[in-house]
């Protein structure tokens, strides 16, 4: 094959053409830090890419639903940890009320600390994150808590259930710091509340009596149990509707990893039950009567315990689910650096490699320009110089 000077020169001249565009991408690669700058540089590494940086994606957002779920727990676990500080007081201001060496007026004074350390237990229980209520489950616009519809009065109770106007079902009574809830009883009959020791308080809505009745040791009897009934002062009541505590009960969850969810509320009738806030009223009232004495003053101590101890298992129980976001926290760490790591081994370049290729490359280009320099033929021009 006769080989001409203009194909000597055209195919020396499509080497260059070859060599920049060599060199442009390698310069390319070196200025971007990635193998590649679009899809059709390499289809299967961009293929790859687009997966691995949604896997990647993906973990970064239930890292961040985490976060989110560490503040809610964090808040809800200082909540409830004053919580426990107020009853503690609350316990300790009833102790020492039960002396009956207190005259009224002290025990008075006594009644308006725990009537101020009731109000914060309400603020507790509204707390807010942002605008969001914490402690109302999924509803967080609204506060849990509506101080309206504790101690209501009696006389209106009474009419509204004699006309058949509210449902009994639907309120609790406290008195002595114990909660009763409706037993039995309807229009025309006495409502029966019981609570949960068997002792039980019935109401004749009609005329407006009020007895209870309860189960006593005999102690000349050796502790024979024996039922008594007695006459009780409407003014001694508390009665408080059941929805001045919320009774959401749906959780707010959130997704730490693809198809598992973890609640991260706390829910109000679990840490501020209607017997948190009606027994502590009926408490004061107690210390307000004159006639209170010190032995029934410290039986409502066993109501304060029981109180207690309802707020410490639930504190116990949220703090299992921070174990638990805790582990599932590390885990996303590992995931994360794992996805990271992945898309980085797929689409960053190795720079010491590509330096070194851009460096042949150069030496190549320059050869490529020096063995043009000799086979293109000298021409009129050469001569003319």
């Amino acid at each position: 094959m006769r080989v001409t000077q203009n194909m000597l020169t055209n195919s020396n001249l499509s080497y260059i053409s070859k060599n920049y565009e060599r060199l442009g991408k390698l310069q390319d690669q070196i200025n971007t830090g990635k193998k590649i700058t679009r899809p059709s540089d390499d289809p299967v590494v961009a293929m790859k890419g687009m997966r691995y940086r949604s896997q990647l994606v993906e973990v970064n957002q239930f890292y961040r639903n985490l976060t989110e779920g560490f503040t809610w727990m964090d808040n809800t676990d200082a909540a409830l940890e004053e919580t426990t500080q107020i009853l503690n007081r609350v316990r300790d201001l009833t102790v020492q009320a039960s002396n009956d060496s207190y005259d009224p007026v002290a025990r008075g004074n006594i009644a308006k600390e725990i009537e101020q350390l009731q109000q914060h237990l309400v603020s507790i229980a509204n707390t807010k994150i942002g605008d969001n209520y914490i402690f109302n489950g999924t509803d967080t616009a609204t506060p849990p808590i509506n101080e309206n519809q504790f101690n209501l009065e009696f006389s209106k109770f009474t009419s509204d259930l004699d006309a058949d106007a509210i449902q009994a079902e639907d309120y609790v009574i406290s008195y002595h710091g114990q909660t009763y809830k409706y037993s039995t009883g309807s229009a025309g009959t006495p409502f029966e509340f019981k609570s949960s020791d068997g002792s039980k308080i019935t109401i004749d809505s009609s005329t407006g009596e009020v007895s209870r009745t309860y189960t006593e040791a005999l102690k000349n009897k050796d502790g024979e149990p024996a039922d008594f009934t007695e006459k009780i002062n409407s003014t001694d009541l508390v009665i408080s509707n059941k929805d001045a505590v919320s009774t959401n009960n749906q959780d707010v969850e959130i997704e730490v990893m693809k198809g598992v969810t973890v609640p991260i509320n706390v829910r109000s009738q679990d840490a501020f039950s209607i017997d948190l806030f009606s027994g502590i009223e009926s408490i004061k009232k107690m210390l307000t009567n004159p006639d209170t004495k010190g032995t029934e003053i410290t039986k409502a101590l066993d109501t304060i315990d029981q109180l207690l101890n309802g707020v410490v298992s639930t504190r116990a129980e949220l703090g299992a689910r921070q174990n638990r976001a805790e582990m599932v926290e590390n885990r996303l760490l590992q995931q994360q650096i794992v996805a990271e790591k992945t898309v980085s081994d797929n689409e960053d370049i190795d720079f010491e490699k590509v330096i070194i290729d851009l460096t042949i490359q150069e030496s190549i280009h320059r050869a490529s320009l020096a063995v043009g320099a000799r086979i293109i033929q000298p021409t009129l021009m050469d001569f003319l110089r």
